[in-house]
């Protein structure tokens, strides 16, 4: 029997940058659960607080196995058309920090606090 790890990763990013409110954050990356660096398959984030110093976003994502990863924060407008999500991309920024997953305890919970 393979046993399957699975991670449960917290993206946490703080945004100073001004937001319209048709603005979203978005995280794509290299492996599958992020999209594999497609627009149409970026993982929208939930604001979940405002501060003095920015908004701040979050999502957790399930991450299968020990890989390394590159991700990249996105502002853009989510504009839907049937069934297919595309953007209009205004900023993107990529992190140089990879996380390589080597523990062994599955639901390991990692939070990069990064800012735009």
């Amino acid at each position: 029997m393979i046993r399957r790890i699975i991670y449960d990763v917290e993206f946490r990013v703080l945004v100073k940058e001004k937001l319209t409110p048709c603005d979203s954050i978005l995280v794509t990356g290299s492996c599958e659960q992020l999209g594999e660096w497609l627009p149409n398959r970026c993982i929208p984030l939930n604001r979940i607080d405002r501060t003095e110093d920015g908004e701040i976003w979050s999502t957790n994502i399930k991450i299968y196995g020990r890989q390394k990863i590159f991700y990249r924060y996105v502002i853009a407008q989510i504009v839907r058309n049937d069934d297919e999500m595309n953007l209009i991309i205004k900023k993107c920024k990529l992190f140089i920090l990879i996380y390589y997953f080597l523990y062994k305890k599955p639901k390991i919970l990692f939070s990069y606090r990064g800012n735009f």
